[in-house]
Formats: structure tokens, sequence, C-alpha cells
């Protein structure tokens, strides 16, 4: 058995997902979260948010087959989080499931931050230099709106 598999079976876990299956040729697709069902009514599983399976389909469109190669690319990158981050960010993949709420204002909970913003020592020790740094970030940006989280960079591309 493989190291997961038996972490899995170790803690619990029956169903280790791939069912013995050689990871690369495994057909099957990521599993609902589960529901508690004496909190939730109506006691429905969502659907899993990402539905491409392990095995690469080299009859999808380039599209799908883009989101099989960073959904694996993605869990390559997981130790290395903000990487992991940064391509998900970059891509939309892999879908997962989506936050509950967000305490930015200027990023809604269905989308994800693309950029940090200049800090407020920033502003109060070098204001002329972040007003310049603003007008070169709304002149590249596909999406100009001054220093939010949600103003993309020049190269903030899929």
């Amino acid at each position: 058995m493989k190291v997961l598999q038996l972490h899995l079976l170790k803690n619990g876990y029956t169903d280790a997902n791939l069912k013995g299956d050689p990871y690369t040729t495994s057909t099957l697709v990521p599993m609902t979260p589960g529901v508690d069902k004496s909190t939730v009514i109506p006691a429905v599983a969502p659907a899993p948010p990402c539905t491409v399976p392990i095995a690469f389909n080299a009859a999808g469109s380039k599209e799908y087959q883009l989101e099989q190669i960073i959904t694996q690319k993605w869990i390559g990158l997981l130790p290395d989080s903000q990487e992991a981050y940064a391509e998900r960010r970059r891509t939309g993949y892999p879908k997962l499931l989506p936050r509950l709420e967000s305490e930015n204002p200027d990023v809604a909970a269905t989308s994800l931050p693309v950029r940090l913003t200049y800090w407020t020592n920033e502003y109060t020790n070098n204001a002329a230099e972040v007003t310049k740094a603003i007008s070169l970030l709304n002149g590249e940006s596909t999406t100009p709106n001054s220093d939010k989280a949600s103003t993309k960079l020049w190269w903030d591309k899929k």
C-alpha cells in the first residue's frame, strides 16, 4: 500500500479515494466534502467543486487539459503554499470550495486577492513615489482600480 493510503487507514478513513488504482491512471474525481446531516437542512451534500479525473484526458478540450495540468501542479506545489496560491490566483485552478465571506470590501468572497496593497507607512514616508507607482499600476493593469487587492498586475493573465 502507498504511504498516503496507510496514513488514511491509520486515521480511520476506510476509503483512500484512489481505491488502490495507480495514481496517474485513476479515473476517479475528488469526493464531495460531505455534510453533518444532524445540522444541515436539507441534508444534501454539495457536489465536489472539481470534477476532473487524475488520469490525463488527451481527448479533452484545451481548457479541460489545462485544468488537469494545473490541478496536478497545484498538488505538487502545495508544500510551497505561496507558489500554490499564486498559481491558483493566476489560473483559477484547481476549483475549490468557495470562501464563505471576505473581510476585504475590495475582494468579493467569490474571488481571490490578486496583489498586496502598499503599506500605510509607504503612504506616510514615500507618498510621491507611491502615487507614481499607483499611476503606473493603473496604466498597465487589466483591471485599473488604484491601490486595491483586486487590481491585477500587468503579468497576471491566464
